[in-house]
């Protein structure tokens, strides 16, 4: 697997595993982690996770708050 990246280690020290009440698409489950984050223009931010329990990856879009 792939080494987290820094913005990623933080965002998991700061909002630890399943915290977001982020749901994996696949299996329902909550166990998931951030592996990669991309800030977008306007507030947008793109996440990939990875599921704990199936090892399946997915993105979610988040708008951060001002």
């Amino acid at each position: 697997m792939r080494p987290l990246s820094r913005m990623a280690e933080a965002l998991e020290r700061n909002h630890p595993t399943g915290a977001g009440g982020v749901k994996c698409p696949w299996c329902g489950s909550n166990n998931n982690r951030v592996v990669d984050t991309n800030k977008r223009m306007a507030g947008k931010i793109r996440r990939k996770r990875v599921c704990q329990e199936c090892l399946k990856s997915f993105r979610t879009g988040e708008i951060a708050e001002r």
